[in-house]
């Protein structure tokens, strides 16, 4: 994980059992445990907690879902839209039959 987790602050964090870090053993990481980095993360998470934002975000992540959805069935160049709240993912295609990747509309959708 990283990136969000900064909410702009350079930093990272790995998600593992207990198992698998115990096995790295205790220099696996020389620069791990930056303080700055440790409490900037900690107040990015009290924020999503206290605004409520992973309900909010899977709320409306449903909603736009089911709106893509709709735009699916209307439209052949759609093939598929899956995801989890804000994480979407839309297939655009040739056409739902051959659901081939249209890179030229691809990026027409994304960069214009």
């Amino acid at each position: 994980m990283g990136k969000s987790l900064g909410n702009g602050y350079p930093m990272g964090a790995v998600v593992t059992t207990r198992d698998i870090a115990e096995s790295l053993g205790e220099y696996y990481s020389t620069f791990g445990g930056n303080p700055v980095a440790c409490v900037v993360g900690m107040a990015v998470l009290d924020v999503i907690e206290n605004e409520k934002l992973v309900p909010s975000a899977k709320a409306v992540g449903k909603t736009l879902i089911e709106s893509l959805h709709q735009l699916r069935l209307k439209y052949d160049c759609i093939g598929d839209v899956r995801g989890s709240g804000l994480c979407i993912g839309i297939e655009i295609v040739e056409s739902k039959m051959n659901r081939k990747p249209n890179r030229e509309l691809t990026e027409i959708i994304t960069y214009k």
